[in-house]
């Protein structure tokens, strides 16, 4: 296996991955093109490592620095493409302004401001340290950056995520809502 920083061409393979195995985060309610300018951006402006075995990519890892500044880059670099989008499912588009105005919240000061978005692996490769090793990777590109900590939120009903993240040794922070109908654990890991 082989991880590395993920390049632009890489965001298509990550979207699929992101749109199969992250079937109830409400990014994947917002359909594969979304998922495509969404990965592309961070590969732009954040981080976002991949895993491949035999040259095809398996997993990945994304996350930011402070959030509220890639939304801000996402947005303004991709006003139109995600107007055209989010045109037909304003609903949906409306947990995005959720999660915005949540990442600038009184409730997230005190929370470090480098956040793991998500981290995707897939099924034949799960269970063999895979996710493990993108984290510990994640956690090795954000050292060389100077970040000291990170936070991640996580749907209160993965029980398989937040084991993952108490086991690879995030400490439990708090309850979040940055969506009205799903509540969150953040976890903090100190680097």
């Amino acid at each position: 296996m082989f991880i590395r920083i993920a390049s632009e061409k890489d965001c298509f393979r990550v979207s699929e991955i992101h749109l199969n195995q992250i079937k109830d985060g409400f990014l994947t309610e917002l359909g594969p093109e979304f998922l495509r300018i969404f990965y592309s951006a961070i590969s732009q402006k954040a981080v976002l490592i991949v895993a491949e075995e035999n040259g095809k990519i398996i997993g990945f890892v994304s996350g930011c620095l402070i959030l509220k500044d890639f939304y801000r880059f996402f947005i303004k670099k991709h006003i139109f493409k995600l107007a055209v989008i989010l045109l037909f499912k304003l609903k949906k588009a409306r947990k995005i302004c959720e999660t915005a105005k949540y990442s600038s919240s009184k409730e997230n000061s005190g929370l470090p401001e480098a956040e793991l978005l998500s981290i995707a692996v897939l099924p034949e490769f799960q269970g063999k340290c895979v996710s493990k090793e993108l984290l510990q990777s994640f956690v090795s590109e954000l050292k060389k950056r100077e970040v000291k900590a990170f936070k991640v939120m996580v749907g209160e009903k993965l029980e398989r995520a937040n084991r993952f993240y108490i086991k690879n040794g995030f400490i439990f922070h708090s309850k979040g809502l940055a969506h009205k109908d799903s509540p969150s654990n953040i976890y903090v890991f100190k680097i």
